[in-house]
This record gives C-alpha cells, sequence and structure tokens, in this order.
C-alpha cells in the first residue's frame, strides 16, 4: 500500500510539472500561486507536519512551515496558528486548457 501513494504522489509532482509546461508551450492561462494549508487550532499543527514530512519525502519543492502571523501577513484576513506554504501550487484556466487539449487531438486525428 505504502508503494502504491508513493507512486501517485510521484505521478502528481510530475503530473504538475508537465501540466505547468504544456501551459506556458500552448498558451493556457495559469499562474503559480501558491497554496496555504492552513491549522486553526493547536491539534491539526501536527497534521500540517505531517503533511511537510510526506510532502518533502514526495519530491514537493519548497515547501515551509509558518507561523501563523507569517501567514496573516500573506493573507491579512486569515487567521491561524501555523501554515504550510506550497509556493508552486497554483492554477489553470481550465477552460481554455480543455479547448486547448480538443485542438491537439482534433489535429491528431486529422494528420493521423
Amino acid at each position: 500500500m505504502d508503494f502504491l501513494i508513493f507512486g501517485q504522489a510521484l505521478f502528481c509532482v510530475r503530473g504538475r510539472e508537465l501540466l505547468y509546461r504544456y501551459c506556458y508551450e500552448h498558451g493556457v492561462p495559469c499562474k503559480q500561486i501558491g497554496k496555504l494549508i492552513v491549522a486553526t487550532g493547536p491539534l491539526e499543527i501536527s497534521k500540517l507536519n505531517e503533511l511537510m514530512d510526506r510532502g518533502t519525502q514526495n519530491g514537493v519543492d519548497n515547501l515551509k512551515m509558518l507561523e501563523g502571523f507569517e501567514a496573516m501577513k500573506m493573507e491579512p484576513e486569515l487567521q491561524c496558528k501555523k501554515a504550510l506554504l506550497s509556493p508552486v501550487s497554483g492554477i489553470v484556466d481550465s477552460h481554455s486548457l480543455m479547448l486547448s487539449l480538443v485542438v491537439c487531438v482534433e489535429s491528431f486525428y486529422v494528420t493521423f
């Protein structure tokens, strides 16, 4: 079971890299804006530590544990005790991505 989870994590990290590359190469709007995973109470802090350890083991780049005040400087409306920052997480314009994939598939079948 652990091997299966490890394999899925590796595919997830590699998939993120490939998705961003595809988006940049095909003009699909995307941006690595980062993501905060927060602990709003003391009992959730150990879960953040577990997530950071697992992410680091699985090859997720640049994870950083933040104190609550550091996270709240980034997001003033946020209330938390600690936060895990994943700076490589981001957003993709899913509509543009799907249109781009349709064009790729259609051009493949036209030339095939």
